[in-house]
């Protein structure tokens, strides 16, 4: 079996060509950074889906290499390959007439683990996405919200602690107040659990919102544009990008450059909103009009750091760094 010894998910030329000649994927190179959530967005049918299923060998390659944790998936088992992968889809795909305690333990139950270690598992992962194993452990499916099926999906996806985890639209099926709540929940999870991810999506917000870099796809999945979502939306490179990014990518900017820690204004007299240090420059703005009084105050714990006006909000933008989007 040929190995790489770089990033956690490394492909190279990749290609997926259907009998009849219909090409789904011409030639991807892209290498995934371990502990980083990438975005992959494009359009409907550019080949998004298509190349996360060939990561888990869903689908077998055309040509090209896909390596996971340095093995190459074409060398590797299939099954025992998939075991070692997270998989979470839009649909969830949990077993009906399993509780959601047994739907959790699947993977480490074939696995062979021990009953004491997988109920501690199952446990572990219902609390980590925010579900009381006393409460939903023992409900089924169709007993749940769509929010919280979701939630579920998540925690089996994550159950075997794999190396990576692979999600294909997981959110897009739920109302937007529902998929609010759980990207928040994710990014928490994320920042709790550090996974290696590949997160498939056509919501530029979505993917502005939840990755560390964001891969532009276009037709048969070629790459635009691999960068931070800072990188992405000030300096798109193609005009596909600019395009596909919006006309609103200046306000979608203030998503992810944070608010200043220095060179604040002294607070006027009076009561204003207020944010965290924190906060992004969108939030601060947010509060900023919501208060009707001209400034935002921002906190560092019970520290009063200082107010920013609508002037200020933007000079911090200009001033934001596009390669990380954090304030200078």
């Amino acid at each position: 079996m040929s190995r790489a010894t770089a990033a956690p998910i490394r492909l190279d030329g990749v290609r997926k060509e259907y009998d009849g000649g219909a090409v789904a994927v011409a030639d991807l190179s892209l290498d995934i950074e371990a502990g980083d959530l990438v975005a992959l967005v494009g359009p409907s049918g550019c080949g998004k889906s298509t190349v996360l299923r060939m990561v888990n060998r869903l689908l077998d390659l055309s040509a090209g290499t896909i390596y996971v944790d340095g093995d190459d998936v074409m060398g590797s088992d299939p099954v025992e390959l998939r075991r070692r992968i997270g998989y979470c889809i839009q649909h969830i795909g949990l077993f009906p007439h399993q509780t959601i305690a047994a739907n959790v333990a699947t993977v480490p139950r074939l696995l062979g683990w021990s009953r004491s270690r997988v109920d501690e598992r199952v446990e572990e992962l219902l609390d980590l996405v925010g579900l009381d194993i006393a409460v939903h452990g023992k409900r089924y499916p169709h007993q749940l919200s769509g929010g919280q099926r979701q939630r579920v999906g998540v925690a089996r996806a994550l159950a075997a602690d794999p190396v990576v985890l692979l999600m294909d639209e997981p959110f897009s099926a739920v109302d937007p107040i529902a998929r609010g709540k759980l990207q928040e929940e994710f990014l928490r999870l994320q920042a709790d659990v550090r996974k290696t991810i590949v997160f498939v999506t056509h919501d530029v917000d979505e993917a502005i919102r939840l990755g560390d870099k964001i891969a532009v796809l276009s037709e048969e999945a070629k790459l635009e544009q691999y960068g931070t979502p800072a990188e992405i939306l000030r300096s798109p490179q193609t005009t596909f990008v600019s395009e596909f990014v919006g006309a609103d990518r200046g306000v979608k900017s203030l998503s992810v450059a944070k608010v200043p820690r220095v060179g604040l204004r002294a607070a006027p007299p009076g009561e204003h909103p207020h944010v965290t240090i924190h906060a992004t420059l969108r939030e601060a703005l947010s509060q900023l009009l919501d208060g009707d009084t001209g400034h935002v105050t921002i906190l560092d714990g019970r520290d009063n750091l200082g107010v920013m006006n609508t002037e200020d909000i933007y000079t911090a933008l200009r001033a934001s760094s596009p390669s990380t989007g954090e304030s200078d």
